[in-house]
């Protein structure tokens, strides 16, 4: 996909599920327009819920969850690779 191209990319429950992260955040922001959006979802691992459930927490899903994120990681995943976090 050519560099700047794309007005938005959404990965709705996605990057929990990925080998690699790092790579599709890196790909994300090469084709992204300077303004696009990259909107993600995913289950926050700092929640309260997650921290009183535990490994009974609903998005503990081994082996398909690779990868679990809280606001923080996220937000520095993003940051690392030049994403203005705009809302939470």
């Amino acid at each position: 996909m050519p560099k700047n191209s794309v007005d938005v990319i959404t990965m709705w429950d996605v990057i929990e599920h990925l080998l690699e992260p790092q790579k599709y955040i890196e790909l994300a922001k090469d084709i992204l327009r300077p303004d696009g959006l990259l909107c993600i979802t995913t289950g926050d691992i700092g929640s309260l819920n997650a921290r009183l459930r535990r490994e009974n927490w609903r998005m503990i899903h081994p082996p398909t969850h690779l990868h679990y994120f809280s606001r923080d990681t996220l937000r520095l995943l993003l940051e690392k690779n030049g994403f203005t976090v705009e809302h939470e």
